[in-house]
């Protein structure tokens, strides 16, 4: 009876180790997470071509996940079976760039994911090889690549440039997938724009093991119909940028980070404003609306934020805002002061009121 029952105790037991092992090996080394809305065949194969010549890299353990956005346009799967690594293509309802990101990430099962968008694509052919290498080598949460090229057309010609993207775009930079996941790290689906600069910081905050890279091999193709590329674009949309620092402030406050730090961080926004809207481009005829908005919008963060700005002492406040003025000496004048603009804001609590949440404003 004792050597039967043995017996099935360790052929149950090899049986488990040769199928951790099966899944092990079927995981795959990086998958490449790609929101797709009205990309076609010929927008979307830079990417892929740019990504089927990696060199050191086996193709088995390469992918990719094309999320559709519920868009206007199907890519052909004979097209996407043409590449000799794996391709899943899902299609969603249209929920926004944040949302197809994070379905991407629960569908993948990679050891390492990448955030790429559908007209991009990688200019170096071991960019990618360099990367997992280095992770492999030197186990890290994140490498924050922190240069990308950028592409920009000018008269129909490319031309090229490298930006120091490290808290402005996903882009470039690769993710262990189990520390995303075991830290709930995902887009906030309520952003439409800046959603990369909320997932740029909350990353920043909580990985305490990470390497940066500064060999740039990841383009960035400008779309000329972007937001992003809008004359004033920042005046459109510095409310939206509030909203990122808002989930930003409830992403501290999940990890316990203590009170004075919050307090901080929602004080330096409000004095960052300050000085931004000493500038006089907000007070053209045509940015009303956006001036508008910005003040309804900064009186609902800091009443939604409050207890943080009340706990800020007289000095801490004083040498928080010396440090915003020098950061922006080179181009601002001040022709109002911080009371007149605190009681601006206060102004706006019925227009604030009014507004309702603004994370459900166009």
């Amino acid at each position: 009876m004792g050597y039967r029952f043995f017996f099935v105790a360790v052929l149950l037991y090899l049986i488990i180790i040769n199928f951790l092992i099966f899944i092990k090996m079927e995981h795959k080394k990086i998958q490449f997470l790609v929101p797709q809305y009205k990309e076609n065949e010929e927008t979307i194969s830079f990417l892929l071509d740019s990504i089927e010549s990696q060199l050191h890299m086996d193709k088995k353990d390469m992918g990719v996940i094309i999320c559709s956005d519920g868009g206007e346009y199907v890519l052909n799967q004979e097209f996407l079976d043409k590449y000799s690594y794996d391709i899943q293509y899902v299609i969603c309802e249209h929920r926004g760039v944040s949302a197809t990101r994070n379905s991407a990430l629960i569908l993948s099962d990679a050891e390492y994911v990448m955030f790429c968008d559908a007209d991009d694509g990688f200019v170096s052919n071991i960019g990618v090889y360099s990367l997992v290498r280095s992770l492999d080598l030197n186990p890290k949460s994140v490498i924050l690549s922190s240069k990308i090229f950028v592409e920009n057309i000018v008269n129909d010609i490319p031309e090229f440039s490298i930006g120091d993207h490290n808290n402005t775009f996903v882009h470039g930079k690769i993710f262990r997938r189990e520390f995303l996941i075991s830290n709930e790290l995902f887009f906030d689906e309520r952003l439409k724009i800046h959603e990369d600069s909320y997932f740029c910081n909350i990353i920043n905050f909580f990985a305490k093991d990470k390497a940066y890279n500064n060999n740039a091999f990841y383009c960035w193709r400008k779309n000329p119909n972007s937001v992003s590329n809008q004359e004033y674009y920042f005046v459109k949309t510095m409310w939206r940028l509030l909203l990122t620092n808002n989930s930003l402030v409830k992403v501290m406050e999940r990890t316990n980070m203590d009170k004075e730090s919050i307090s901080e961080t929602v004080v330096d926004v409000i004095l960052q404003l300050y000085c931004e809207l000493q500038n006089k481009e907000w007070y053209l005829d045509e940015h009303k609306e956006y001036l508008d908005k910005t003040y309804g919008v900064l009186y609902w963060y800091i009443m939604n934020n409050i207890v943080y700005y009340n706990s800020i002492s007289e000095d801490k406040f004083r040498s928080i805002l010396t440090k915003v003025r020098e950061g922006h000496h080179y181009k601002t004048v001040e022709w109002f002061t911080v009371d007149q603009y605190i009681k601006k804001i206060i102004s706006y609590k019925e227009y604030s009121e009014k507004m309702g949440d603004p994370y459900k404003l166009n």
